[in-house]
């Protein structure tokens, strides 16, 4: 996968995106920081509140609008081959989450290092989607079955692994 593009909007109750199937072949993340708006992935609806995450995946038709007054979110996207594979392995629910408050600092740094295109900056862009990701999921391990486990496994591997009677089974 590789970076794509990344933004910042503040929009009022008037504004409605609808995105038909196929029309954005990329996988888009979606922080909300204030107000409330409602996405539609494939008919499926998800109302978002500050601090909600949800995501689309490459060429998901979407509906989104704002339901309160004004919103606030920061999106970024990413693009490539296994694009829906990295998103789609951390597990998150497809309606959208709690990640939490919206880490802004990230996404500025994504957009100033969009613009500079070295090749240390996508290095950079790629590590800052991931801990873009991680942070969107440290707030949703206890209602993630995925995460849940995978924190379980950690935990006994971390508390048996000096003993000799502990092994794969």
């Amino acid at each position: 996968f590789y970076p794509r593009s990344v933004g910042h909007f503040v929009v009022d109750y008037r504004a409605k995106e609808n995105i038909p199937a196929g029309q954005k072949p990329f996988v888009q993340l979606f922080w909300l920081i204030s107000g409330e708006m409602e996405f539609v992935f494939d008919g499926k609806p998800c109302v978002l509140k500050g601090g909600n995450v949800c995501y689309r995946l490459p060429g998901e038709a979407h509906i989104q609008r704002v339901i309160s007054d004004i919103a606030e979110y920061r999106w970024l996207a990413f693009d490539g081959g296994m694009s829906e594979k990295f998103i789609t392995s951390y597990g998150f629910p497809r309606t959208g989450w709690y990640g939490g408050e919206c880490p802004t600092e990230l996404f500025i740094e994504y957009e100033e290092r969009m613009r500079e295109m070295t090749p240390g900056c996508w290095l950079r862009m790629c590590s800052i989607i991931t801990e873009v990701l991680s942070r969107a999921g440290s707030r949703s391990q206890e209602s993630n079955p995925v995460l849940s486990t995978f924190r379980r496994a950690v935990t006994v591997c971390r508390d048996n692994f000096t003993s000799a009677d502990f092994d794969v089974n």
